[in-house]
């Protein structure tokens, strides 16, 4: 009993160091976007409905991933009734945790218990790994099925054992359920380079009923949940499916619909993800090189990671998260490599990463002290005394950092880097994201909104040129997206919806420059001398700059009257209404329907890289005021601006010429 619980200490203490780091302030900042309010939002609809086999976001279908993840989080949540940051990261920590543990156990049968101790404090204090693990994404869920898968294939081609091979699929059929498509990618990668030029020995894995069964059991969800889509849905059924399979994968790989890099990508990134390990990276590409033969151990770990790396840098569509599920190989690798490094007779090379670490905690500590001087924006100034902390913790983890190393020697690198890199990450949990919370969540400018749907509060709610699931999940209420779709043209018979797409964006691009160059004294009251200057703009720069056929821009503002008019009745209509707009948007919207001055705004902030506006129609100003008057929950700051500026009504309603930006391009079907 003694011997068994002394073999599971080490991996006691890891595990219990890991849920300390990736756990630690997780509370202390809002959900940011973009993917993160999003899941949150869609697990929040799932307990609100009670459905868990369709998807929705914002009241609409959501068909991009599979439900594992939304599952998990909704679970986890409803003992408290509703998503918050917390339950929205658990399910993220536990995977973790999880890869840990297949990491672990993977590399103790492969090699040894110190160089699987290693690997798992690589991970733990890897850059990437760590950020991971504490946010909302479907990615580190997906890396420890496909831990557990790679952990299995091991298994079965040392044992021959058939219940190995449950293990494998099963193991791929939860990362399929997790994020799709890349749930195959890896494994399948894995067993043709693996077993290069010896079918016979593939075989044995029995890989085409094997990924059939894998596949079999996502399909048993997919298309009973596509088919229960609403009636708007459904027609499109097969389009949606097609996107799944094809949208989702070759859209991706060939086209780059999502995240367009160069083939370089990874070779930049990878590295900047494995921070503070990559500093050994001179010491571990030659090692690499040499041990690649070494055995069908290297060969596996290599086959595991450098297909999918190779796989993903020819992808147009890339993202630093892609790579995620190569970390646990990559991490047994690296211990091997840099355990060697600090017993080699390489001093100077060791010597120099030393001093780069050490030296980068200096830069850092110099950074936080100065810090306070600067304001990045009106919404980001660091806390003087927070700063003046985080300066001082970073000044004695330097240090400490030549310190022991001047004493004990180089020998012990690796333990000085594990120690301070875990030290930094505290920091950063604790102090440094809540700072730059103020400046990127959208939790305090959707405060208003909220404030209503929390008392029961019946309204209705825009959102103009852009819709975010970060402001539906943080006011707790739906809303409808206007003109965020290509204008509903009637399309001449040479002229694709992508191509009109197209139009409509250069439209969109030369009326954003336009208005954004004219000065505006206050943009919460606009004057008519204002709206005049931003006409004239929009007049000189699209008409005469947008390059597009005088024909197609009259049927264009035709139709974009119709759009605006409409849009105009249905906000001052006989019911509480508020709209978020950016400021950019509002500009424009303001010259083209000089009627949309008897809005009141609300708020106006950055969010962050948006100046974003929080408006209410005559009604929706009086409700939040009277619920002011009326409320000993609200607070006297949260809405200054509704007893500060008066709604005014403009004298006329002055046709202007305009135009119709679209933000994205076509939706799906």
């Amino acid at each position: 009993m003694k011997t068994a619980l002394s073999h599971k200490r080490p991996l006691l203490l890891l595990l219990g160091l890991a849920l300390v780091l990736f756990s630690a302030g997780i509370w202390k900042y809002d959900l940011w976007p973009a993917d993160e309010p999003r899941y949150a939002e869609i697990a929040r609809e799932i307990l609100q409905s009670k459905d868990w086999l369709v998807l929705h976001v914002n009241g609409l279908p959501y068909d991009e991933k599979p439900p594992l993840l939304f599952w998990s989080i909704a679970a986890v949540s409803a003992p408290f009734g509703d998503v918050t940051e917390t339950t929205a990261r658990i399910p993220s920590i536990l995977s973790a945790l999880l890869v840990l543990l297949f990491t672990y156990a993977l590399a103790r049968r492969m090699y040894d218990e110190k160089i699987a101790i290693w690997a798992v404090i690589l991970l733990i204090t890897s850059s990437r790994f760590w950020w991971q693990a504490r946010t909302c994404q479907t990615d580190m869920m997906l890396t420890a099925f496909l831990t557990m898968a790679l952990f299995a294939f091991y298994n079965f081609i040392s044992t021959e054992q058939k219940q190995w091979l449950l293990v494998f699929y099963g193991s791929i059929s939860l990362a399929l359920f997790t994020k799709g498509p890349p749930g195959l990618v890896f494994p399948l990668l894995c067993l043709i380079v693996y077993f290069w030029r010896r079918p016979l020995e593939r075989r044995r894995f029995h890989p085409l009923i094997g990924f059939l069964a894998a596949i079999v059991g996502v399909l048993l969800w997919l298309i009973p949940s596509r088919m229960n889509m609403t009636s708007a849905a459904q027609e499109a059924t097969r389009q949606v499916l097609l996107w799944d399979i094809l949208g989702q994968t070759v859209g991706r790989f060939a086209l780059g619909i999502s995240k367009v890099q160069g083939p370089w990508y990874f070779f930049i990134n990878l590295p900047v993800d494995w921070l503070p390990w990559s500093l050994f990276l001179p010491f571990l590409l030659p090692w690499a090189w040499r041990k690649r033969k070494e055995d069908s151990r290297m060969r596996l770990l290599l086959s595991w990671t450098v297909p999918a790396f190779i796989f993903f840098s020819i992808s147009i569509g890339k993202r630093q998260i892609y790579l995620l599920p190569i970390f646990p190989a990559l991490a047994i690798l690296m211990a091997r490599g840099i355990l060697e490094a600090v017993q080699s007779d390489r001093k100077k090379m060791l010597q120099g990463i030393g001093w780069v670490w050490g030296g980068c905690f200096v830069a850092l500590a110099l950074t936080m002290a100065i810090l306070p001087r600067f304001t990045v924006t009106e919404d980001v100034r660091f806390d003087a005394n927070t700063s003046f902390l985080l300066s001082a913790i970073l000044a004695a983890c330097a240090v400490y950092i030549f310190f022991f190393l001047r004493k004990k020697g180089y020998t012990q690198l690796h333990q000085v880097i594990a120690q301070t890199t875990a030290v930094l990450f505290l920091c950063l949990a604790l102090f440094v994201f809540p700072e730059l919370n103020k400046h990127k969540s959208a939790k305090d400018f959707c405060e208003p909104v909220r404030f209503l749907a929390e008392k029961g509060e019946t309204f209705r709610l825009y959102s103009v040129g852009f819709s975010r699931e970060e402001y539906v999940f943080y006011s707790k209420h739906f809303h409808e997206p206007v003109f965020t779709d290509i204008l509903p043209m009637v399309l001449p018979e040479d002229l694709s919806r992508l191509a009109l797409a197209k139009k409509q964006k250069n439209l969109r691009d030369k009326m954003i420059s336009a208005v954004e160059a004219v000065p505006i004294q206050s943009i919460t009251n606009v004057q008519d001398s204002d709206i005049d200057a931003l006409q004239a703009a929009l007049r000189e720069h699209v008409y005469k700059q947008s390059g597009e056929d005088e024909d197609f821009i009259k049927k264009f503002e035709e139709t974009l009257t119709q759009e605006v008019a409409a849009f105009r009745d249905s906000f001052f209509g006989n019911e509480p209404g508020f709209m978020f707009v950016q400021e950019q948007d509002w500009r424009w919207l303001i010259a083209f329907e000089p009627e949309f001055k008897k809005a009141t705004v609300l708020r106006h902030q950055g969010v962050g890289r948006r100046e974003v506006m929080l408006l209410a129609n005559p009604k929706g100003a009086e409700k939040m005021v009277r619920m002011q008057n009326t409320s000993d929950a609200v607070s006297s700051t949260t809405y200054p601006m509704v007893i500060e500026i008066e709604a005014k009504a403009c004298a006329g309603n002055t046709r202007t010429t305009s135009f119709f930006f679209a933000s994205g391009l076509i939706l799906r079907g």
